[in-house]
């Protein structure tokens, strides 16, 4: 496959939910009023973004490099 359009795309992915998690982030520590409910939820959020950012990366590389046959 090409690398261009794979690596285009994997940065986009990290930019996408680094921006997804800083966000809903703002969002949690301005209507959660309660410290542990803020702290999980902030937490929750941060580790499936990292999840999902590391599946679609996963995704990408596995079609732009796998294996044709």
């Amino acid at each position: 496959g090409l690398p261009l359009p794979a690596i285009l795309l994997v940065l986009l992915l990290i930019a996408t939910f680094y921006h997804l998690s800083l966000g809903l982030q703002v969002v949690i520590e301005d209507y959660v009023h309660t410290e542990l409910a803020r702290l999980g939820l902030v937490v929750a959020v941060r580790l499936s973004s990292f999840g999902f950012a590391v599946a679609g990366i996963f995704a990408v590389l596995s079609i732009a490099f796998g294996s044709t046959s």
